[in-house]
C-alpha cells in the first residue's frame, strides 16, 4: 500500500510499477481507494450507499470512515475465483490507504487472518508546498477534482496531520516504510518494489527491469517528471463485475521472503 497526503504522487507510483512490469500485469492489480469508493457508489452496493451519504463531507476534505473504505476496496478486488482475464492476481498495489487509525486497524485484522498474507505500507512524506505542486500537476493533466479546492486542501492537510500520521504510528516498523516526495521518482519506485510481498526471485527480476537503461520505464518516468501523463495509463481500480463477501481478501503465494529493506531516510 502507498499512503501520504493528497498530491504526494501515490497513484503515480503504482501506475509506473504497473507500466514497467508489463510481463506481470495479469498477475497484479493497481488500485486507488478514491476510485474504489467511486465505483462502489456507482454500483449502489451496500457500502456504496453509505458512502454516498458522506459525499459532501469528502468534498470538503474530510476523510471517510476507515471500515467503509476497506470494505469498498474488498468488493472491488477481482481475485475471488478467477478474474475476467482468467488469472488470479496475487500482487496488489493500493494507493491511498491507510489514512485513519480505524482503517489501519481493519487492515491489520484482515492480514492477521491469514498467515500467507503480508502487509507493507510505503508512506510518501511531503511538505505542504509539495502538496500544492502535486495538485497543480494534477490539474495540468486535466484532472479536476471537487475536493482540490483551496479550502478542501487545507482541511485535507489538517486531516492528514490529525488522523493519518497517528494511523501510521500504529502500524509499527515491521509494516511501515518511508520515502520522501522530494526524492527522484525512480528511487521512490525502487522503494515501493523493495517492500512488495513477492518471492525474492520476482523482486530481483523487477529490480533488473527498473535499472535497465533501455527499459520503457525510464521514458515513463521522464514524462511524469516533465509534468506529462503516462501513455497507456492503466485504470487504478478493477471493475466490480460481481459481489464478493465482506472480509474477502488477497492470498499471497506461500514462498515469499520478507526483504530487509529500508527506504532512504
Amino acid at each position: 500500500m502507498v499512503t501520504g497526503p493528497t498530491g504526494s504522487g501515490k497513484s503515480t507510483l503504482i501506475e509506473i510499477v504497473h507500466h514497467a512490469l508489463v510481463d506481470d500485469q495479469k498477475k497484479m492489480r493497481v488500485m486507488d481507494t478514491s476510485a474504489c469508493v467511486a465505483e462502489s457508489r456507482r454500483r449502489r452496493t451496500k457500502v456504496g450507499k453509505q458512502l454516498l451519504k458522506l459525499g459532501d463531507a469528502q468534498k470538503a476534505g474530510f476523510l471517510l470512515p476507515g471500515d467503509l473504505v476497506v470494505e469498498s476496496v474488498m468488493e472491488n478486488l477481482e481475485w475471488f475465483g478467477e478474474g475476467q482475464d482468467g488469472i488470479v492476481p496475487f500482487h496488489v498495489f493500493l494507493a491511498g490507504s491507510p489514512r485513519t487509525v480505524e482503517e489501519a486497524q481493519r487492515w491489520k485484522e484482515v492480514f492477521a487472518s491469514d498467515k500467507k498474507l503480508l502487509l507493507r505500507v510505503l508512506h510518501v512524506e511531503c511538505t505542504r508546498e509539495e502538496v500544492h505542486d502535486g495538485i497543480k500537476a494534477r490539474k495540468k493533466n486535466g484532472v479536476n477534482r471537487e475536493d482540490d479546492a483551496a479550502e478542501s486542501l487545507k482541511t485535507k492537510w489538517d486531516e492528514y496531520q490529525r488522523q493519518t500520521l497517528p494511523a501510521l504510528n500504529l502500524l509499527g516498523g515491521d509494516i511501515l516504510y518511508k520515502t520522501k516526495r522530494e526524492r527522484p521518482l525512480l528511487e521512490r519506485v525502487h522503494n515501493l518494489v523493495g517492500i512488495a510481498a513477492v518471492p525474492e526471485h520476482t523482486r530481483r527480476n523487477w529490480f533488473a527491469k527498473l535499472h535497465n537503461s533501455n527499459h520503457p520505464i525510464h521514458e515513463a518516468i521522464e514524462r511524469v517528471e516533465n509534468g506529462l501523463e503516462l501513455e497507456g495509463r492503466p485504470r487504478v481500480t478493477s471493475s466490480l463485475s460481481r459481489s464478493y463477501p465482506p472480509g474477502s481478501h488477497l492470498s499471497i503465494p506461500p514462498h515469499w521472503k520478507p526483504l530487509v529493506f529500508r527506504a532512504s531516510p
